[in-house]
């Protein structure tokens, strides 16, 4: 469902809007139009900042680190929608980040380790060494500083934790995967529900909701599995 879609959905379930079709579009909506678009907007972010670790909110990125580029932004490796890095160290298998030059055969490809000792590697005559990058630190801007500094051109591949999606245009599909695309209606029509003190109405929707929220994190939240019993 698109955002416009989803506005409408609310209208019509909401059985308090006059006319069908409506909102014609998500812009300069007024009234209880705009309290719509308003609330789908809202609907969707409080879904995605409801939990850190959102499957569908987690992104691989493949960006340049130019030779001598030492610090890397998100603005720099094409990232618009960057909310954190997702790094390990050596102990962890989760979010590998790697650094190559060999874009075809990938022969050269590495791994690019994080961890926290910054001020061993960035002291002294290390401050300016060059070579193939093999360590990473987060800055306190949350920039990517490498070690050495590149001495070639280097592709970076990395994870990133996405910010809150952002609905802005009529045709804008939300990013949550589309078979839960009701929880977004359905809470915004809540917030709806709420603001004209419907409580009769009211529990079947948040009935409604809790469901398709269990079955959303059922399927989009990490798994675990307990190790085999100690003997």
């Amino acid at each position: 469902m698109t955002f416009l879609d989803l506005c409408q959905r609310v209208a019509s379930e909401s059985g308090t809007v006059a006319g069908s079709g409506l909102p014609s579009s998500v812009s300069g909506q007024t009234g209880r139009l705009g309290r719509i678009v308003v609330w789908v907007q809202e609907a969707l972010r409080d879904i995605e900042n409801s939990r850190s670790d959102w499957k569908w909110m987690t992104a691989e990125f493949f960006g340049t680190a130019a030779q001598g580029q030492a610090e890397l932004t998100p603005a720099s490796l094409g990232i618009a929608d960057h909310a954190w890095w997702l790094v390990q160290d050596e102990a962890t298998a989760l979010y590998p980040w790697t650094i190559y030059t060999d874009t075809t055969n990938f022969d050269d490809e590495t791994r690019l380790f994080w961890n926290n000792t910054s001020h061993i590697h960035l002291y002294g005559g290390q401050r300016t060494q060059t070579g193939k990058p093999v360590r990473m630190f987060l800055t306190p801007e949350d920039n990517v500083r490498l070690y050495p500094i590149p001495d070639a051109d280097y592709v970076v591949r990395g994870w990133y934790r996405r910010s809150p999606q952002d609905l802005q245009e009529n045709d804008t599909t939300p990013n949550l995967p589309s078979r839960f695309h009701d929880l977004i209606w359905l809470m915004a029509l809540d917030r709806l529900m709420a603001f004209d003190e419907a409580f009769e109405q009211i529990g079947i929707v948040r009935e409604r909701i809790d469901t398709i929220r269990r079955h959303l994190q059922r399927d989009y939240l990490p798994r675990f599995s307990m190790g085999a019993p100690l003997a």
